[in-house]
């Protein structure tokens, strides 16, 4: 896990000198004397911003211990099965300052599913009332409510419904195929909110499906 260190006077973030090793141990470099917050961030356990806090004066600080959460497993398929990109989050939206950050945390949490038999795993996730979806490679969408306990979930099954899909081709005026240029799906309606679109990789935004070398796109 990567550690840092968070000073407020004066304020200052120091990051340590590289991942934490094998047995956890860590190494923060050029620290000046202060009052410390420590915090850890890690791809296998929850992060924990607030974990610990130092006090540095004239000497070395050797017996700082950060505690991590290795979190919750979420395991469960897409049906029907095929390769998609599957995230988390909370159900609600959040009231106070945990709700935050643990929507913080499970929007971080990225799985893919396996083309032949749709599974998925998502860890480490925030336990709790979350909100898993997927996105299929072919554009179809879905999502289901999940309750996740300390101990994680599993056999989750989200049904994948079809969506309309608009693809194309751009070219100049001379007919040539235009690549790298963003293709935007705009609503008639105002109410809808404007343009959003989702490209071959997955939700563009406000920045438009891309084109391929041959100028073709597709928007999901």
């Amino acid at each position: 896990v990567w550690v840092g260190a968070l000073s407020m006077q004066p304020t200052s973030l120091i990051l340590g000198k590289g991942p934490s090793e094998a047995d956890g141990y860590f190494e923060i470099l050029g620290v000046q004397p202060g009052n410390y917050m420590i915090g850890a961030v890690g791809e296998q356990a929850l992060p924990n911003i607030t974990g610990t806090s130092a006090q540095v004066t004239d000497a070395h600080v050797s017996d700082v211990l950060v505690l991590m959460d290795a979190g919750a497993r979420l395991v469960g398929r897409v049906h029907p099965a095929m390769a998609a990109s599957v995230s988390v989050s909370l159900e609600s939206e959040p009231t106070s300052i945990s709700d935050i950050m643990a929507g913080i945390t499970n929007a971080m949490v990225r799985a893919r599913s396996d083309a032949e038999h749709g599974h998925f795993e998502l860890r480490p996730v925030t336990p709790g009332r979350l909100k898993v979806v997927a996105e299929g490679d072919d554009g179809s969408r879905g999502e289901v409510i999940v309750d996740v306990s300390n101990e994680g979930a599993k056999d989750v099954v989200i049904t994948l419904e079809p969506r309309p899909v608009v693809a194309g081709r751009v070219v100049d005026a001379r007919g040539n195929p235009v690549s790298d240029a963003h293709v935007q799906a705009r609503a008639i309606d105002p109410k809808s909110g404007g343009s959003f679109s989702f490209g071959q990789d997955g939700m563009n935004g406000f920045g438009g499906a891309p084109t391929r070398e041959d100028g073709t796109f597709v928007i999901k």
